[in-house]
């Protein structure tokens, strides 16, 4: 009897073609995240097969599952489309017709289809690796997200949310309470002015040229005080907006920090090991006093830059504190999460709307009306009048000149930061295909290692190199974050 289920359940691997042998060993990790399988990878052929709605999924892909005609269809949404067919070779990428080293197989799990295979078609890499028995797969646009999620403070223990870090920035920021306070003493200020309107009676020549110079000069302080009164929103608008900047800037700068300490942590430790084999092999005589002192004196050149970025990173959370007015020994987190955020599709667009609502254009454009304003209540009557148009005349060419160059100098910022934004997208594409080449190169050192042409120190630089490209996926998204908060609020751009 119990010969026959063996013999039964060996029937089933030869039919479906799959060998169980060590499949559940293997991992499948995308974008360095490992992926909780509900049925395990695969091998047939040599080829490692992974259920498809299982692997759209973890690649960001939609599935749908035809039981009627067989077929598994993957989408990514937008441009590209893949079917496979139970039991065949061929499959269609956009009704185009393709050949794959092996036919998808079916089973009651679900259809298997080739993960190098789907992989390819959707331009995400796949690596093996040998020694730890992992697929290695890198998304091109997703691993970002989820390299920086590893970074991610979210849900830490004793995280202080964003909006009330912001909050606090605020209530305490001395330049929105002293502006609150010089707007209430304007208005106090135009109150009395009011109640001080010169008379406009007169009985000679001489009195009505000292009530007209009396009355200009008054309405020309009513208009100054009601200009400045009415600037207020602008005013808060770049006091507030330059406040959270700096905020933000001061948050990402501590995680930078953070990621350049992972990596030279590793690095310092990889340069201990290093002197380790190069000490014991010195005792034996494979290697020289030279080459022990080199290793040594690189371990102590990483330590003083790790010693020194830990300053740096210490600095950073003490303004960080200060800023928010909490006690210099606190650990301040505060959870961040960048993003790749679109941008626009037509920059002169974008430009023309960012001017006309910019606070700082507003308030040029309120400083031209105001010195117009002084010079059409500029009467031949008035005392020195000749002067005093001349003046007023001056007062609304600079005006004109300084709101022509603040718009000139913040269409200017605006496409620098577009094209430095489009040089981070950029930068990105070009980061993914180092990480998949960092990648490549950590399971050639292990595949090396295991013929025995590696050392184990060649692998562990393999696995910081991978480390790095990460780190540098991850920092270039903070970037990019905050340069688009800045490009948001283009006042902030200097």
């Amino acid at each position: 009897m119990k010969l026959r289920k063996i013999t039964a359940f060996a029937m089933t691997i030869v039919m479906t073609g799959l060998c169980c042998v060590n499949a559940f060993a293997v991992n499948l990790k995308v974008d360095g995240t490992t992926a909780n399988l509900t049925h395990s990878p695969q091998n047939a052929e040599n080829y490692w097969l992974v259920e498809g709605g299982e692997l759209a999924a973890l690649l960001g892909l939609k599935s749908v599952w035809s039981p009627d005609r067989k077929t598994l269809t993957i989408a990514d949404g937008t441009a590209k489309t893949a079917v496979f067919t139970a039991g065949r070779k061929s499959y269609e990428v956009n009704n185009i017709a393709k050949t794959m080293p092996l036919a998808a197989i079916e089973t009651i799990n679900g259809l298997y289809v080739p993960v190098r295979v789907v992989c390819e078609t959707f331009e995400a890499k796949i690596l093996w690796d040998g020694i730890a028995q992992n697929i290695l797969i890198t998304t091109p646009l997703k691993n970002a997200d989820a390299i920086v999620a590893r970074y991610s403070d979210d849900g830490a223990k004793g995280a202080t949310k964003y909006e009330d870090a912001l909050k606090r920035a605020l209530e305490i920021n001395s330049d929105i309470k002293n502006l609150s306070d010089n707007i209430e003493y304007m208005q106090k200020q135009r109150t009395e002015l009011v109640d001080m309107q010169p008379t406009d009676v007169y009985v000679t020549a001489e009195t009505r040229q000292i009530s007209d110079t009396n009355f200009s000069a008054w309405l020309r302080q009513i208009n100054a005080l009601e200009s400045e009164i009415s600037n207020k929103e602008y005013n808060e608008r770049l006091t507030k907006g330059m406040s959270e900047y700096l905020m933000r800037n001061a948050i990402i700068q501590i995680k930078l920090n953070e990621i350049d300490i992972s990596v030279l942590s590793e690095n310092v430790s990889l340069a201990e090991n290093n002197l380790k084999n190069v000490t014991l092999k010195n005792s034996v005589g494979m290697a020289s006093d030279a080459d022990v002192k080199t290793a040594r004196t690189n371990v102590d050149k990483l330590k003083t830059s790790l010693s020194a970025l830990q300053l740096t990173a210490r600095d950073n959370k003490l303004a960080l504190n200060k800023l928010l007015d909490y006690p210099a020994d606190t650990n301040l987190i505060i959870p961040l999460t960048p993003a790749y955020s679109e941008l626009p599709k037509s920059i002169n667009d974008y430009i023309r709307i960012k001017t006309s609502e910019d606070p700082q254009i507003k308030k040029l454009e309120a400083t031209l009306e105001n010195a117009e304003y002084a010079l059409n209540v500029t009467w031949d009557t008035v005392t020195d009048y000749e002067l005093e148009k001349i003046k007023n005349q001056n007062a609304v060419n600079q005006a004109a000149r300084n709101l022509s160059d603040a718009k000139t100098n913040l269409s200017k910022n605006i496409e620098s930061a577009y094209n430095d934004l489009n040089k981070l997208l950029e930068n990105q594409n070009g980061l993914t295909v180092d990480l998949a080449k960092a990648h490549e190169d950590l399971s050639n050192a292990t595949a090396s290692y295991q013929a025995g042409f590696s050392t184990v120190y060649e692998v562990n630089g393999a696995k910081l190199s991978v480390l790095r490209a990460e780190t540098e996926i991850a920092k270039n998204i903070y970037n990019y974050s905050n340069l688009y908060f800045a490009f948001q609020n283009p006042y902030l751009l200097q």
